[in-house]
């Protein structure tokens, strides 16, 4: 190639894009998944007149896929030798 950039370097950034994508794709299903379950949950177990539960599985479920997230971050970082 005449303008200084090979063919390796070219595919080695490509290739991190998409494995940054995958995990900006993963962490958002593991916070999407049990907020949406929780929503669900809690719909289902109030009654006409309060929505004490669906607020409080929203918002657990919410916390739940944070924790998630951060731990599968933690191992994946662990697994590549970063942490």
């Amino acid at each position: 190639m005449t303008d200084g950039i090979g063919a390796k370097s070219v595919n080695r950034r490509n290739d991190g894009m998409k494995h940054s994508w995958a995990a900006f794709v993963k962490v958002g299903l593991f916070i999407l998944i049990p907020t949406i379950i929780g929503i669900f949950a809690g719909m289902g177990l109030d009654t006409e007149d309060t929505t004490f539960w669906t607020i409080l599985l929203t918002v657990v479920g919410f916390l739940t896929g944070c924790f998630l997230a951060w731990y599968s971050i933690r191992v994946e970082m662990r697994h590549q030798g970063e942490l």
